[in-house]
């Protein structure tokens, strides 16, 4: 049997400042360029592969803001 990856430690940390009142979002650019990552307040950036890393763990959930639902999102908080 193989063992199930356990998140990583930059993702349960990402939750942790969630849970204190941080929202995570994303912006779209303009010109189509990379999606940018971030905690708001603060602006803080996040690297797409530690948002990522905690959605595939189920340790955030999308809040269904984007245009076509949960797919689209663009602010995520921690599961319940």
């Amino acid at each position: 049997m193989s063992k199930k990856p356990k998140p990583w430690k930059r993702a349960v940390e990402l939750v942790e400042k969630c849970r204190s009142g941080k929202v995570i979002c994303c912006s779209h650019p303009p010109d189509g360029g990379e999606v940018s990552y971030f905690l708001e307040p603060g602006g803080f950036p996040i690297g797409e592969k530690t948002v990522k890393n905690a959605l595939e763990h189920g340790l955030i959930t999308p809040q269904n803001d984007g245009l076509f639902g949960a797919e689209t999102s663009q602010t995520w908080v921690p599961a319940s």
